[in-house]
């Protein structure tokens, strides 16, 4: 089955747009289609002159996030980066331990979606995110959730 990918925001849609610009997903997914009167966004991750790029990564900066893959799980840690864009748009991709990837995507406002797909399964689908003071709390369906640092999405 072909996973799904729906994205919340055109300018979420940007930032599936670099990730993928920048090889770090190995299979395009269809995006949802935008209304008709909606330009079509154009992936323009920051230069490195603007946000300098961890040395070998297209990542703006890597670190790791709170993460957690079953409702019942402590929160553990998951290694991270982020690539950040000219629109103020951003992608985080997260590393499960279990050796998948996770792409959670942001726009001005905050998180706006994330790369969940049918393959996933029902409990992985649906998105909530709380924001408390610097840090995006993002439940995926009942059973992930990540804790993303303001600082690491927008630089700072």
């Amino acid at each position: 089955m072909q996973p799904v990918l729906v994205i919340r925001s055109a300018l979420a849609a940007v930032g599936v747009l670099a990730l993928a610009a920048c090889g770090q997903d190995s299979q395009p997914a269809p995006i949802e289609a935008a209304p008709a009167d909606t330009p079509a966004p154009q992936a323009q991750p920051l230069p490195e002159q603007v946000d300098a790029r961890v040395a070998g990564t297209a990542f703006h900066a890597t670190g790791t996030v709170a993460c957690a893959l079953a409702a019942e799980q402590p929160m553990g840690r998951c290694d991270a980066g982020v690539i950040r864009n000219a629109d103020g748009s951003a992608v985080v991709k997260v590393s499960l331990p279990d050796g998948r990837t996770r792409s959670l995507f942001f726009d001005r406002t905050g998180a706006v979606g994330s790369d969940v797909s049918q393959a996933d399964g029902a409990a992985a689908q649906g998105f909530r995110v709380e924001k408390v003071g610097d840090l995006y709390k993002i439940f995926l369906g009942s059973t992930e959730r990540y804790e993303a640092p303001e600082a690491l999405v927008a630089g700072g």
